[in-house]
């Protein structure tokens, strides 16, 4: 024999309530809207789905969760992408870790890109594009992958390498006779017109060096940014600037990219270190250096543009005795401008080499592609292939929003107005 174990704490008499929660004469109404306010009522919709001839508004995405196929998996690097990287570490005769190294990154990182595992990273690919001297891998999501493989067939190599650097992309035009027009770039994708910006995308060409003639400017200026300068620029420079001073060195006879690195490690040279030591003197709060030449035993030149410590502003002629580190002697007079920069330069009678255009040359560097009638017509059906596909999603999409509108129920209580 077994009894229910418990406590009972309701109070012992009798319930005068009736029946369905109503409390002495109550209606059933006002018994329902006290529910309501209480929060003990809960509405419930029929679902009408078990009777065929009714129609319902059965859930009509159960067929599509019942068909999803999706995987959603992140996209990767793609397969035949990742052996071509393989090859071209191999022919570099480098090793994974020796790669990880050289980019900074831990061997399993590399490991993972040639295996095809990797979700691709675009400062990761290009710190791999740089250590191995190639810029055609196009490591992109698989998604992307077909796109890309027919791009190959379609454009040179050079357009890859002209995308790694956007001022490749500028168009530069010869502005005196006897110079003919030049891309900013050459194949390679180099930087082969002077005082054009230079950084890791975009590297010189080979006879330029990349350099930073500032002086001063503490503050980030674009005076500080390296620019590509070669030999030809360097003497265009002193031919129009020697006239500040009679004893001008020939240009044959001097030496006159010895300066050019006195902002670096690399200077070695005593034009170089007389450079350094008028920049120490901080005569400029900002500017630039634009020549430098010695006469005789220790006379020293320099030219320069810029803003000087009391706010006077313009190019300026420093002449001063270099001895023992120091520059001795110094004086400073005003001038009028003898060179300007190729980015600056604009098309009128002042304008000497080269002006270069700042808006983004629709031709790519007016790079003319031949292509045959077959690849022709596999870009423009690509093309339209593609605007098709992006009209068709707008169109189904705003017709299935509609859709679902319409079949919306009604709720008791209003009355639909056809």
């Amino acid at each position: 024999m077994s009894f229910a174990q418990g406590q009972d704490w309701e109070v012992a008499g009798w319930n005068k309530g009736r029946s369905g929660g109503r409390i002495g004469s109550e209606s059933k109404e006002a018994a329902l809207n006290r529910a309501r306010r209480a929060g003990n009522v809960s509405t419930e919709v029929k679902y009408g789905a078990g009777n065929r001839s009714a129609h319902s508004n059965v859930n009509t995405n159960m067929r599509k969760l019942e068909e999803d196929t999706e995987t959603f998996k992140h996209d990767t690097v793609d397969r035949s992408l990742s052996q071509a990287l393989q090859k071209a570490r191999l022919d570099k005769g480098m090793t994974q870790k020796a790669l990880a190294t050289a980019i900074n990154e831990k061997p399993q990182v590399i490991g993972e890109y040639e295996s095809g595992r990797a979700i691709p990273n675009p400062q990761i690919i290009s710190k791999i594009e740089r250590a191995l001297g190639c810029r055609n891998f196009s490591l992109l999501p698989s998604a992307s992958v077909s796109i890309m493989r027919l791009s190959f067939l379609i454009l040179p190599a050079t357009f890859y390498a002209i995308q790694a650097c956007d001022v490749c992309q500028y168009t530069s035009y010869a502005c005196e006779e006897g110079v003919q027009d030049r891309l900013v770039c050459n194949e390679q994708g180099h930087v082969q017109v002077d005082d054009v910006f230079c950084a890791e995308d975009c590297v010189c060409a080979d006879g330029y060096a990349c350099v930073s003639l500032h002086l001063g400017c503490t503050l980030t200026s674009g005076q500080k940014i390296p620019r590509c300068i070669s030999t030809s620029g360097v003497q265009a420079r002193f031919d129009n600037c020697r006239h500040v001073s009679a004893n001008a060195p020939s240009t044959a006879s001097y030496n006159l990219t010895g300066w050019l690195k006195f902002r670096d490690d690399a200077c070695f040279t005593e034009d170089c270190f007389a450079a350094k030591a008028m920049e120490k003197m901080k005569l400029f709060q900002c500017g630039r250096l634009v020549s430098v030449w010695k006469e005789g035993k220790n006379e020293y030149h320099f030219i320069a543009h810029g803003t000087l410590q009391n706010n006077s502003g313009g190019n300026y002629h420093i002449h001063a005795n270099y001895q023992n580190e120091t520059l001795e002697n110094l004086t400073i007079s005003k001038t009028d401008k003898c060179y300007t920069l190729r980015t600056r330069n604009t098309n009128n009678a002042k304008c000497k080499g080269y002006f270069i255009s700042a808006l983004q040359s629709s031709t790519l560097g007016s790079i003319n592609y031949d292509l045959s009638w077959p690849v022709c017509v596999v870009v423009i059906v690509s093309v339209v292939a593609a605007i098709a596909s992006v009209v068709s999603v707008a169109f189904f999409g705003l017709r299935a929003s509609r859709t679902k509108n319409q079949s919306e129920p009604i709720p008791d209580g209003i009355t639909s107005l056809q």
